[in-house]
């Protein structure tokens, strides 16, 4: 999750409960979206060691952004909370090369 003042990552198991989670505040208004990705980048492989060390592996990957979201695409047409606009998600997110699969959007 992306919010005004914070990044949040948890991995949820297949029961819906949350068995690992790592939050931390981030002055993310009027922020430059890849220092952002980046760092959530960061807590999402920490979170992902945590939870393959509970033997758990991702299955998917959901990400809560403050604004306007293109169907079926990974644009943030506009997040005005985080001063984004046009914002492509999945080109940022190459950097998550230790999950599995291509960026995309869920339909």
């Amino acid at each position: 999750e992306i919010g005004v003042d914070h990044l949040t990552v948890c991995a949820v198991d297949l029961r819906g409960r949350v068995r690992a989670r790592t939050s931390e505040e981030a002055a993310n208004r009027d922020s430059d979206p890849s220092a952002v990705l980046a760092r959530l980048g960061e807590l999402t492989r920490r979170v992902t060691e945590d939870a393959a060390a509970e033997g758990l592996a991702p299955a998917g990957l959901a990400l809560a952004v403050p604004g306007l979201v293109t169907r079926g695409t990974s644009t943030v047409v506009r997040a005005p909370n985080l001063g984004w606009q046009g914002t492509d998600i999945a080109a940022h997110l190459d950097h998550l090369d230790h999950l599995d699969g291509p960026p995309g959007p869920s339909r």
